[in-house]
């Protein structure tokens, strides 16, 4: 029988066992559950922050805390300044959800009376005419009212939660709040039910815009991607790669050029990042093609990018996983 000891060390975090044993609960969300109680009081709890220490995209991430958020591990508030306007939101990490201390502390511990069958007799009752008890009631009111106004409410609550996320995740990124006209085009997208991992990843590849930036702007790139078939998260990524790197060789034979120097244009390329991100990945996935799977591993382990899966077609992907357990 196989024997598996746990090597305890100096650093590690004691909390309760509530989450994990929710069923409500995903792996995901439990994961991210314990990270955060892990992470020191000043932490940068925010979706951005968070991305720095996991592998998950933002879209993922926000699942995750939507997750702990509806079971009452994750408390929102969001307060207005003198001009009443919305600040930042801050987020309040619980062990155990507020509501089931509360509950189980209210909930009193009563015992079932015994009481003795009395003993009745009989009553003598005379002969009547029996009354039909299957005659429908027409004076009951209808509740089907009710019910589809509380699903409407229902829905309203969830579309404005949604709202207020994507919000949040924008103003964050851009260092500002939304106008009105932005919004508005918000509100739209959810309510269409858009791709949140899309719209996120058109504003990040909008961001060099600064004071500049603009939802119409993302509203723009989301049109023109879905005109050129780019319809999921890992087309999307592959093509803000792409493009980067494309600019980017044109600016080094830009430079070069006016330098009258061709191996100007090597070295800056050599030097960028996203130039090596895309050689990664052409030449992972070429590794794969050619069945080189032990050549691919190897280098799943030791490349530095971090989300060079979330540019992997998701065989590579899978694959990858599978086998570095």
């Amino acid at each position: 029988m196989a024997v598996f000891r746990v090597e305890k060390k100096k650093d590690y975090t004691c909390m309760s066992n509530h989450s994990l044993r929710n069923h409500n609960l995903s792996l995901k969300a439990k994961g991210l559950h314990a990270l955060m109680l892990s992470l020191p009081e000043d932490w940068d709890y925010t979706l951005v922050g968070l991305k720095h220490i996991c592998r998950e995209s933002i879209g993922s991430i926000n699942g995750a805390i939507q997750e702990l958020e509806k079971e009452g591990y994750i408390i929102r508030t969001r307060a207005r300044n003198e001009k009443g306007q919305l600040t930042a939101i801050e987020y309040s990490i619980y062990e155990v959800p507020p509501e089931t201390t509360e509950n189980k502390a209210s909930e009193p511990n009563v015992e079932k009376p015994h009481v003795e069958n009395p003993h009745m007799e009989k009553p003598h009752v005379e002969n009547r005419s029996q009354v039909n008890t299957n005659k429908q009631n027409t004076n009951r009111p209808s509740t089907k009212g009710q019910r589809d106004a509380y699903l409407l409410t229902s829905r309203a609550r969830e579309m404005e939660q949604a709202i207020d996320e994507l919000r949040s995740f924008i103003e964050e990124r851009i260092g500002r709040p939304l106008w009105h006209s932005e919004i508005r085009i918000c509100t739209s997208w959810v309510k269409n039910n858009a791709d949140m991992d899309m719209i996120h990843l058109a504003v990040e590849d909008n961001l060099f815009r600064r004071d500049n930036f603009d939802l119409k702007y993302v509203q723009s790139t989301l049109e023109r991607w879905k005109s050129i078939g780019i319809d999921t998260p890992l087309k999307a990524r592959n093509h803000i790669l792409d493009s980067h790197v494309s600019n980017i060789s044109v600016m080094a034979a830009e430079i070069a050029e006016r330098n009258h120097n061709d191996e100007l244009m090597e070295r800056i390329l050599m030097g960028s990042e996203t130039k090596d991100l895309q050689g990664t990945r052409d030449y992972m996935i070429e590794l794969y093609q050619q069945k080189r799977y032990d050549m691919l591993l190897s280098m799943a382990r030791t490349n530095y990018h971090k989300d060079i899966l979330d540019y992997l077609p998701d065989e590579v992907r899978e694959f990858i996983l599978k086998h570095s357990v």
